[in-house]
């Protein structure tokens, strides 16, 4: 059987674009595919549809090739160098608090939420009580009336956090250790740059009859603008690999990350240094986009996530109801090894 020119050129076509795809693929510029996969499967979808009912067949068969070919090679994208990232020698004095805390005597629910500076938060909040969480971080705000709801509803302790995107509010059902110190809070840099600094903290909430958890909150708001669009996908390369030498430093296996970079969790400047260092995404559901400008939309992407050190093992996790915010609150359930039991 002769296949005809126009299809062997298309092939040729699909595998010199594939081709220049898995070179893509290995900068940090990859995560933009990442994000925007779900609508480029859409569109090639409707495309292959289109091409297919006008006959168009070396047309359509180098679309097939392209949306199979570019879905393995986005999946399986090669390990990135490293970039350069400034360690935060100072935790060292935490390191003590970290590897010698005992072992959690059960199971741990921990709620995440990033909300949109200057919104009520009220529908998702009661939500968030109502799931009866142990630890609560909740991104984007720094009100006190929000900190106050959930240090009484825990019947625990908040800390406030003061930021330009909004603030961060961490609350434990118990309370926040000193770590042998004057502090229970201690922040380092993500990133080298000037002009889109970004911070990360480490604290260490003893949640009552259950143990301490050193938790570690990170995060970058996400591109400021067109012209920031080729430096965030650095930016969160570095910041991640930041969190990871920061995990490392602190030297235990019972570390827990909640990071929110905007980024897919399966994007390789956020895998490679998370899962070198030991941790292990919770696998939570895609909570964004919840609705964008007041308009429900699908759920794609998991962005408010939870990385778990090996001590842990994730029991469950779902997204709360709509909260009418961009994005869902989630619900992570964790466990000690050891310390196993059902979903609570």
């Amino acid at each position: 059987m002769t296949l005809h020119p126009s299809i062997l050129a298309a092939w040729g076509v699909a595998v010199l674009a594939l081709m220049g795809l898995a070179q893509w693929m290995t900068s940090p510029l990859a995560v933009w595919l990442h994000l925007l996969e779900p609508w480029l499967l859409a569109a090639s979808l409707m495309l292959l549809g289109s091409l297919l009912l006008e006959a168009r067949n070396a047309a359509a068969c180098a679309v097939a090739i392209l949306v199979v070919g570019g879905s393995l090679v986005i999946r399986s994208g090669p390990i990135l160098e490293d970039p350069v990232v400034k360690r935060p020698r100072h935790l060292r004095s935490l390191k003590g608090c970290a590897v010698l805390a005992k072992e959690p005597k059960g199971p741990v629910r921990l709620a995440v939420w990033t909300v949109e500076k200057g919104t009520s938060v009220q529908r998702g909040l009661e939500a968030i009580v109502d799931s009866g969480p142990d630890i609560v971080v909740i991104r984007g705000t720094d009100r006190p009336g929000v900190a106050m709801r959930l240090q009484e509803a825990l019947d625990g302790e908040a800390k406030v956090q003061a930021s330009s995107g909004g603030g961060v509010i961490t609350v434990t059902r118990g309370s926040f250790q000193y770590c042998g110190g004057e502090q229970d809070q201690w922040d380092f840099d993500l990133s080298l740059s000037t002009t889109a600094p970004s911070q990360a903290s480490v604290a260490f909430p003893y949640v009552t009859d259950i143990g301490v958890v050193p938790l570690v909150i990170a995060g970058d708001a996400g591109p400021t603008g067109p012209s920031d669009w080729l430096h965030w996908p650095d930016r969160v390369h570095q910041g991640a690999s930041t969190v990871a030498a920061a995990v490392r430093i602190l030297g235990g296996s019972n570390a827990v990350v909640v990071s929110d970079f905007f980024a897919p969790p399966i994007a390789a400047v956020l895998l490679d240094p998370l899962s070198g260092a030991g941790l292990r995404w919770a696998h939570s559901p895609p909570n964004w986009p919840e609705r964008l400008a007041g308009v429900p939309l699908p759920r794609l992407h998991a962005m408010d996530q939870v990385w778990a050190g090996p001590l842990w093992t994730v029991q469950h996790s779902r997204v709360l109801t709509s909260s009418g915010h961009p994005r869902a609150p989630v619900v992570i359930d964790l466990a000690a090894t050891g310390v196993l039991s059902g979903p609570r």
